[in-house]
C-alpha cells in the first residue's frame, strides 16, 4: 500500500535539518573532538582507541551520536583522521627533505 500525503509529509519533516540542527551537531563534534585532543587520542578505528573514547569521551560521543545523523558523525571522524594522516604525510616529506639537503618540502598539490 502507498504512503499516503500525509505520512509521506511527516517523514520529509523529519528528515529536514534547520540551522539550530547543525548548530547542535557542530557543538557537540566540538565538544567530542575536544576531548579526544585532551585525552591525546587521534584514531579511533582500532579496539585500543575504542576502550579510550569509551573510558574518556563516552558522554561526549553519545551526544554527538543523538545531535547529529550518523553519516555526519562518520564524515566528521573520517575527515578528522585523514587531517592526521595528511599532517604526518607533510612531516615525513619534510623530514625526508631535510635529509637530503633541501631547503624545503616539496608542495603538496591540492586537487
Amino acid at each position: 500500500m502507498p504512503p499516503t500525503s500525509n505520512e509521506t509529509q511527516v517523514e520529509v519533516e523529519e528528515q529536514v535539518v534547520t540551522r539550530a540542527d547543525r548548530q547542535k551537531c557542530w557543538d557537540a563534534r566540538d565538544r567530542f573532538f575536544a576531548c579526544l585532543k585532551k585525552n591525546n587520542i587521534q584514531s579511533i578505528r582500532n579496539s585500543e582507541s575504542q576502550k579510550l573514547v569509551s573510558d574518556k569521551c563516552a558522554d561526549a560521543g553519545e551526544e554527538l551520536k543523538k545531535s547529529c545523523r550518523q553519516t555526519w558523525v562518520d564524515h566528521f571522524i573520517l575527515r578528522r583522521e585523514k587531517e592526521f594522516e595528511t599532517a604526518a604525510y607533510k612531516r615525513r616529506m619534510s623530514e625526508m627533505a631535510m635529509e637530503d639537503g633541501q631547503s624545503q618540502a616539496p608542495t603538496i598539490r591540492r586537487r
